[in-house]
């Protein structure tokens, strides 16, 4: 009986280390993916046409930047890109 229970003690282990090792992995995944979107948040942001006041740069940038509800508002009023 207590040979079965560090058996399964072994594999629960293991499960677990696999389990923290993938989380590791999606937290990096996760933080480059932040990044990389901040990163072109920022471009489109300081970018010639948005300044220029074109126009599309602006509502990209707000629905990036504004969150659900300002994308949803700009839709609503028909001012989206």
């Amino acid at each position: 009986m207590a040979r079965i229970k560090e058996v399964e003690l072994a594999e629960l282990k293991k499960i677990r280390k696999e389990t923290l090792r993938r989380i590791r992995d999606f937290e990096k995944l996760y933080d480059l993916v932040k990044n990389q979107r901040n990163k072109f948040v920022n471009l489109i942001q300081v970018c010639p046409l948005c300044s220029a006041g074109l126009g599309w740069g602006v509502h990209v940038t707000n629905d990036l930047c504004g969150g659900p509800m300002q994308a949803h508002l700009d839709r609503k009023l028909g001012t989206g890109g």
